[in-house]
């Protein structure tokens, strides 16, 4: 996840090196943490207040996303 960017990825690897990268989701903001749950769905923390004081609708919010499997 990123940060400052506001997007999650995804990396591929082989012998240390990116095959592939692909943007899975963007549009939600800061992105601070990205772990997957015992039950394999992603669970997004965003980070959007940023010293503002009053959290808006649309702040720190926690996403829970369905993990597409690509079989590799």
């Amino acid at each position: 996840g990123g940060l400052r960017g506001e997007q999650l990825r995804a990396l591929r690897y082989e012998n240390g090196l990116v095959v592939s990268d692909e943007k899975i989701l963007d549009g939600i903001g800061r992105i601070r943490e990205v772990v997957q749950g015992p039950d394999n769905w992603l669970y997004i923390a965003t980070n959007n207040t940023d010293g503002r004081g009053t959290p808006n609708s649309g702040d720190d919010k926690i996403y829970r996303v369905k993990v597409k499997s690509t079989g590799q």
